[in-house]
């Protein structure tokens, strides 16, 4: 009766082991956590503002060189879907000098929704989402979820076509 019981134990031991991998491993379904942050002239702007659309954000910094690699692959993305109403870009910044990144996103000419997340690397925002590094990218789609940890970045191959099946879907 005993082994009959470490048996037992030692199935569901193993299958809660399994259970915790899978859920790890899984990327999809996860609901996007609404955030409230400062766009470039203040407004409070929270991504709830933007339900029944899909999202793509971009987490960066000016200080961050493949961020800042990045930004004219994002606008000619962006520039792909001008004019489509179902789709908004989100640019997070976590740049702790809101001077100077007020002063990139407009020497860039950057497109989409500017945000600030001034509190840097420890913002809540970057634990919300789990973002570990920079730049990180993330789609949420029209229902608030997330389709992956981490989304294709604005110049890799497929990641329009991506977005405009989720606009699809």
């Amino acid at each position: 009766m005993k082994n009959k019981i470490k048996h037992i134990k030692l199935i569901l031991i193993s299958l809660l082991s399994l259970i915790s991998i899978y859920a790890q491993t899984q990327d999809l379904n996860l609901v996007a956590p609404n955030f409230t942050l400062s766009d470039i002239n203040g407004n409070k702007i929270s991504l709830s503002d933007y339900k029944g659309k899909v999202v793509y954000i971009d987490f960066w910094a000016t200080w961050c060189k493949p961020c800042m690699m990045e930004i004219p692959h994002s606008k000619k993305l962006q520039e792909e879907f001008k004019g489509d109403s179902n789709i908004v870009f989100i640019n997070i910044s976590f740049d702790q000098d809101i001077e100077r990144w007020k002063k990139i996103v407009k020497v860039k000419k950057m497109k989409g929704v500017q945000l600030i997340s001034p509190e840097g690397q420890d913002s809540k925002v970057m634990r919300d989402y789990e973002v570990k590094y920079i730049p990180h990218f993330l789609i949420i789609d029209k229902n608030g979820i997330r389709t992956a940890k981490q989304a294709k970045s604005p110049g890799m191959e497929g990641i329009a076509e991506e977005l405009t099946k989720i606009i699809n879907q």
